[in-house]
């Protein structure tokens, strides 16, 4: 069996890129898959992740700024009343915040520079 891991690679996130991404898409899952493959361009032969990629203060903050105005926009069906999340649609910015880069105690990364966590690759068949 060979060693299929490589070692994390770090990019900068503009503003422009990041706009275009979520003015392409409609579904806040496309937008997501889509800025996973700017960090990672062969995604389709990733096999798993090991964490999340590393987001810098400032990328990290226009990320989730961005799902949440986006999900308002496109998936307008979540409400919350009351205190509790209707069942309708989604809570706006959930999936970044669940599935995004992290952005928590990142003090040591750039601004808008994302590190990709380390991921193995499936093996050639």
């Amino acid at each position: 069996m060979t060693d299929t891991t490589r070692p994390p690679t770090t990019i900068i996130l503009a503003k422009e890129e990041i706009d275009s991404i979520f003015e392409e898409h409609t579904h806040q899952l496309d937008v997501a898959l889509a800025l996973y493959r700017i960090v990672y361009p062969d995604w389709d032969d990733i096999k798993s992740l090991d964490g999340w990629p590393k987001a810098g203060k400032e990328v990290g903050k226009y990320l989730m700024e961005k799902f949440i105005t986006f999900d308002r926009k496109h998936h307008h069906s979540a409400r919350i009343s009351r205190g509790d999340i209707r069942d309708r649609g989604c809570m706006p910015g959930g999936l970044w915040l669940n599935k995004g880069f992290s952005a928590i105690d990142n003090e040591d990364v750039h601004p808008w520079d994302v590190i990709a966590a380390p991921c193995v690759y499936k093996e050639a068949t």
